[in-house]
Formats: C-alpha cells, sequence, structure tokens
C-alpha cells in the first residue's frame, strides 16, 4: 500500500549511524517480505476473449491449473492462440468444448495443434451422422473424441482445483434434444465465495430446465447464453441468478442481430451491469475468494 500523503524528511547527518540505519532497513526488509508472503491470497483470472463472432474463455488458477472455454470461429483461433500466447500460457490443462457449432469449437484446429494440451472434453453431441457430410465435424472428431485424453461431460462432473472448482450443470446426458444449443454445457465456476455461471448457447428450453431441477444460479457473473440472443436470459431466469454483472460475446454488426433489444431489455431491468465484448473488446475477472472481484476491459 502506498503512501497517502507526501513526506519530507529533514537532512541528517548519517555517517555516526549508517552502519546501524542499514541493519534495520535490513530486517524491516525482511519482515514485508515475509507478511507480504504470509498473506498473499490466490486470485482466479477469467478471460473473455473478443473472438468476434463466437466465444472463447480462459480460467486460470495461478500455479494450480487452467481451462480453455470453447475456442471460437474457425477464423478466430489465431486471435484466442495469440492471446494465450501473449498472456504467457504454455499448456492447456483442461479444454472443453460447450458443444460442437463452429463459433465455439472452430479454433481448436488451430489451438490445440500449435499449444499443448492434457485433457479434451465435450458435451458428446452425437456427431455420427453430421461427420458423414460435414468436413470440419470428421476432422473435429479425428483431432479432439479419437485423442485417448478425450472425455464427454455431464451433470455431476466437478473440477477440484482448490479455491477453485468447476461444475457441470447441464445436460444430464449427451444429445438430450435435438438442439445443440440447448445441448451445450453450462458451468458454474466457484473460486471460494465467488460465483460465475457460463452458459455457452444455452436457450430458454435449458433455463427452464435448470430452474426446474432447482440448480444452484445465484451468481456474480452471468455469461449470457446464446450471445444475447432473444432465445436467452428470461426475466425468471435472470431473478435465480441475480447477477451483477451480465457479459455478451458477440460480434459487432452480425447478420443473425445479436444481441436482441428485447434481452438487453431484460438484462437492464434485472439491474445487472452489462459488458459486450463487440463493445469492450477482451473483458477480464480477477477473483478472490472471499466474493470480491475487479473487471478490466480491453476498450473503455
Amino acid at each position: 500500500m502506498g503512501l497517502s500523503r507526501h513526506h519530507i524528511f529533514p537532512f541528517v547527518n548519517l555517517s555516526g549511524i549508517l552502519p546501524g540505519l542499514i541493519s534495520i532497513l535490513l530486517s524491516l526488509a525482511f519482515l514485508l517480505l515475509t507478511s507480504l508472503q504470509g498473506n498473499t491470497t490466490p486470485i482466479l483470472t477469467l478471460t473473455f476473449i473478443d473472438v468476434g463472432e463466437g466465444d472463447a474463455i480462459y480460467l486460470e488458477n495461478p500455479g494450480h491449473c487452467n481451462f480453455l472455454i470453447d475456442t471460437g470461429n474457425p477464423k478466430s483461433g489465431v486471435k484466442v492462440l495469440s492471446t494465450l500466447v501473449q498472456m504467457g500460457i504454455s499448456r492447456i490443462d483442461h479444454l472443453i468444448l460447450t458443444h460442437p457449432h463452429l463459433d465455439h469449437m472452430g479454433g481448436v484446429f488451430t489451438v490445440a495443434q500449435l499449444l499443448p494440451v492434457s485433457r479434451f472434453y465435450d458435451n458428446g453431441e452425437d456427431l455420427s451422422l453430421h461427420s458423414k457430410t460435414h468436413d470440419m465435424a470428421r476432422w473435429y472428431q479425428d483431432l479432439v473424441r479419437k485423442s485417448p485424453r478425450y472425455s464427454v461431460l455431464k451433470t455431476g462432473h466437478r473440477f477440484e482445483c482448490p479455491p477453485l472448482t468447476l461444475e457441470v450443470l447441464w445436460p444430464p446426458r449427451p444429445s438430450i434434444t435435438k438442439d445443440w444449443n440447448t445441448n451445450s454445457l453450462v458451468l458454474m465456476v466457484s473460486f471460494g465465495a465467488f460465483r460465475c455461471l457460463l452458459m455457452a448457447d444455452a436457450n430458454l428450453t435449458t433455463e427452464r430446465e435448470l430452474l426446474k431441477a432447482s440448480a444452484p444460479l445465484k451468481a456474480h457473473i452471468l455469461r449470457v447464453g446464446h450471445h444475447g440472443a432473444r432465445d436467452a436470459a428470461s426475466q425468471a431466469f435472470l431473478s435465480a441468478v441475480s447477477p451483477e454483472i451480465a457479459i455478451i460475446s458477440v460480434d459487432g454488426g452480425n447478420i443473425h442481430g445479436y444481441p436482441d433489444p428485447k434481452t438487453l431489455r431484460r438484462i437492464q431491468e434485472s439491474h445487472a451491469r452489462l459488458f459486450r465484448t463487440d463493445r469492450q473488446g477482451t473483458i477480464t475477472i480477477q477473483a478472490h475468494p472471499d466474493g470480491t472481484y475487479r473487471v478490466f476491459t480491453e476498450r473503455p
């Protein structure tokens, strides 16, 4: 902590007391260093990377573990990779693909071939028919699902990296509906008292199922589902989550018209403060186990 005001010291002849003063200063420095080391608290970093159209979120519990959740689209994979490299990231412990839409998994072809990845995960969406007619799905299966380090995630799966916990809230099984967005992995990030809910492309159907199951939804931060489309962030769901911050990952001027004005209105009425990657760029959250956090943005 810095001084709250300037201090002016008068001139003193130190020749006679210099050795003793140096000894005192060294002792104070040692005590200060010991104190700082003893009071350091872990910090969780969540980085919502501005990938344009799509989603990519990096989580790190420094010195313990890291996660990359989605990788943006095929065009933005390089942006994801360069962001990670600039952050000093040399490997990914857990790479999670929430569902196989290209704007969420497309960047994996760049990231996973240029950074070592310890484990791959996704929601197990059935791609057997899709891979027969879509080359990208076939290549995805070759790169990710045929890896011996690949696993399917479903409700109840937990990653423990104290004080960080990442819990899967949805879906209870792969391909639970015919809609890929509904089947997206929904993840709750817990870091002591801090909570962040990541909705991927989950929609109103997913929200209703989570509410029906009485899932633990209350969170400080909500990554809004389906890029703020009309079929996400219902009033009942926002009330259950009660977020202080809502984040929408979206491309400015996109052809889908995201985010929808009605969804934005519901978020505004929930009194959550809204951040958007198309306006603020990459958004970083630094959270502490006591539930406090700070928000940093690439642009004001």
